[in-house]
């Protein structure tokens, strides 16, 4: 039974990174794990809440109730002393250079996306040393900032707790036990690996949890795939410094979105030109292969028209600059981040969706990796490493996403960046 307040919460397996390594019991262990992490979120919407290891805003008002009290006893209350800041209080910019997770904590300002409905350009994350173990050392992240609205779910949990971290050589752990003051033993057995150098996805029918590392960011997504679409991003780099943090709900409600702010032109200024050929708009999809000069027929012919086409129109996209349909594999009702790839296909005729002038205006793949191996989720840096230096990085139409393009002979090969600076999609735009 649902109580409002309370809810009792299953015993979970005993995981560590070897699991993972082996992919024995990984995926039972991380469906449970994940599911209490979004437990946190999506109960807010039923009316129900637990205990997480967050604070809440009864805790805050009672420990101001406390400290008035105290007030009210002193006699002759005395003047607080002004505190001087000094080198260890002082607020860095994040960068490559410094780390959250070190010494007894710091303060960290990170560039803002979106935070609420506050109009601001950066916020502090402070970071405080709360433990230490034998495998590494456990710190506490909050932004600091003044209360808002949309600060709590609900008049309940804290969204500026960003959480309760165990950091190792191996592994940054999630605190994912209902207790405040978790043990080593209940991040190691509880705990929810947020940052690990092995990729993996889990799916069920009311959640999805991805994490990708591709050498340069590892970047841990969750998001519940029920009505409330509670959803969170922790973005690492190699040496677990956070460079990109989300959390939200549904369609972008109440986003907290930051991250370290990038200057583009000196991080590709550290990268020479290199020069692409047609072999680099080559891609393979279950064993057939494309290239520049596949036309729309070749994919029918070796594919056949994708699943539920003449349900959805044949692929009608719109009749503007020509009859525009696409041929999404491998089901036409899939949605555009849903299918493994698609062909946007354009007809002379404002009527017939193919004919002898139907060409093909782009190729966006979603799930196939490029011929030099890039694939959906990659870095920028990675990105960077295998084709050099963009010809342009320009705003996209799907903004704040932008556009990094690469040039030959008319082509252009585009790799669409979220603003956590990973590749959304990628595009063979044809001349």
């Amino acid at each position: 039974m649902c109580i409002p307040g309370e809810v009792h919460l299953p015993c979970l397996k005993i995981a560590t990174l070897e699991d993972i390594n082996k992919n024995t019991e990984w995926e039972k262990i991380m469906k449970q794990k994940i599911m209490l992490l979004l437990l946190a979120g999506t109960l807010c919407f039923t009316g129900c809440s637990f205990e997480i290891p967050f604070n809440t805003k009864a805790e805050i008002e009672e420990s101001k109730e406390i400290e008035e009290s105290k007030d009210d006893t002193k006699k002759e209350p005395k003047e607080e002393p002004e505190v001087k800041e000094d080198e260890d209080t002082k607020v860095e910019e994040a960068n490559e250079d410094n780390s959250l997770f070190s010494g007894e904590g710091t303060k960290l300002s990170y560039h803002v996306i979106k935070f609420l409905e506050e109009d601001i350009s950066d916020i502090t994350v402070a970071s405080e040393k709360i433990a230490s173990y034998e495998k590494g050392d456990v710190y506490k992240l909050n932004i600091d900032y003044k209360d808002c609205d949309g600060r709590y779910y609900f008049g309940k949990t804290d969204r500026y707790d960003l959480g309760t971290f165990y950091v190792t050589d191996e592994a940054i752990y999630l605190n994912g036990s209902e207790s405040n003051s978790p043990t080593e033993e209940d991040f190691l057995k509880d705990g929810i690996v947020v940052f690990t150098d092995k990729s993996y996805e889990e799916e069920d029918d009311d959640w999805v949890l991805k994490v990708h590392n591709d050498g340069y960011r590892c970047t841990c997504k969750a998001y519940s795939t029920m009505e409330s679409g509670f959803y969170y991003e922790y973005q690492w780099s190699q040496d677990k410094r956070l460079t990109y943090y989300r959390s939200g709900h549904g369609a972008e409600g109440d986003p907290i979105e930051f991250g370290i702010k990038e200057d583009y032109d000196e991080v590709f200024n550290k990268y020479s030109e290199i020069d692409l050929n047609k072999d680099d708009f080559k891609f393979e999809y279950k064993g057939n292969k494309f290239d520049l000069d596949s036309k729309y027929k070749d994919y029918v012919d070796k594919l056949g028209y994708p699943e539920h086409f003449d349900d959805n129109h044949n692929g009608y996209i719109s009749s503007e600059n020509g009859y525009r349909w696409e041929l999404s594999y491998p089901d036409a009702g899939d949605s555009v981040f849903e299918c493994d790839f698609r062909a946007v296909c354009v007809s002379e005729g404002e009527r017939f969706f193919e004919g002898d002038d139907t060409y093909i205006d782009f190729v966006e793949l979603e799930t196939i990796p490029t011929k030099r191996g890039i694939v959906v989720g990659d870095s920028i840096y990675k990105v960077l490493e295998v084709y050099g230096k963009p010809s342009s990085m320009d705003e996209a139409a799907n903004q704040p996403n932008k556009n990094m393009t690469y040039n030959y002979e008319g082509n252009k090969l585009i790799f669409n960046i979220d603003p956590d600076n990973t590749v959304r999609y990628i595009e063979f735009d044809y001349l």
